[in-house]
């Protein structure tokens, strides 16, 4: 399956009502909100608290004061459009987060778009794209966020691949939880379901040698990280192989 999302361009334009344009923009946070707060609980359910904690800052994110007092000024002095005004103020934080020097604070500014885009549907009325499969997939995307990550049914997906994310971990542990899952489901051992997310792992692991890496620490080296096996796959593979032979012992 190939998935490319597409928002529609966002037009600016003057309004009659700032004052209902920030009330716009309000309900359309407070919806935001609730979907987050439901991927939170789902990815609670489904990865555990570790990772499912990416959406406690997605939280955090969207109800930034300083992004929301600059929208809302610039709404009421501007007379601008509530999708113009959230568009131009979450750009403005990506791209300081994009500019630290810290990798993983750098990375959040995927997380700041991914919340942008979220609220920018619920101005535009448009719809989440749909992420269902009829049949096993394999999934081929210019890139995953993780509201894209959370919404997919790990049983379906036997592969995914992308052209701009991290070659890191999360390359190999969607496909290492999906073959949990089938085997839990069959009945088949834990020894066998562990063993079958090992070598989900190992191909995941393998996936990353032909890819640039394009955040992280890996990213500072370009084009020369091709041809090399990421580090983040590798310790999932090696952490997945460990669990394998000690359940073996």
């Amino acid at each position: 399956m190939l998935y490319r999302p597409r928002l529609p361009e966002v037009i600016a334009r003057l309004v009659d009502d700032p004052a209902a344009e920030w009330q716009r923009l309000l309900d359309a946070i407070a919806a935001a909100r609730q979907e987050i707060e439901a991927l939170h609980r789902h990815a609670l359910g489904q990865v555990g608290r570790e990772e499912a904690a990416i959406f406690e800052a997605h939280l955090l994110f969207l109800e930034d004061p300083t992004t929301l007092d600059a929208a809302r000024a610039t709404i009421l002095a501007e007379s601008l459009n509530a999708e113009a005004a959230w568009q131009r103020e979450t750009e403005a934080l990506a791209a300081t987060f994009a500019e630290l020097e810290d990798a993983y604070l750098r990375a959040r500014a995927a997380d700041i778009e991914d919340v942008a885009r979220r609220v920018l549907r619920r101005l535009m009325g448009v719809a989440p794209p749909a992420l269902n499969f009829a049949a096993p997939s394999v999934l081929i995307a210019a890139d995953l966020s993780p509201s894209d990550t959370a919404r997919l049914d790990r049983a379906q997906v036997l592969a995914i691949c992308t052209e701009l994310g991290a070659a890191t971990a999360h390359s190999a542990i969607p496909v290492s939880y999906t073959h949990l899952d089938v085997y839990k489901r069959q009945g088949r051992g834990s020894a066998a379901a562990v063993a079958a997310a090992v070598a989900a792992a190992e191909q995941g692991m393998k996936d990353t040698i032909p890819l640039q890496a394009r955040k992280g620490r890996a990213s500072y080296l370009g084009e020369r990280s091709i041809g090399h096996q990421d580090p983040g796959a590798t310790s999932s593979y090696l952490i997945l192989n460990a669990l394998l032979e000690a359940i073996g012992e």
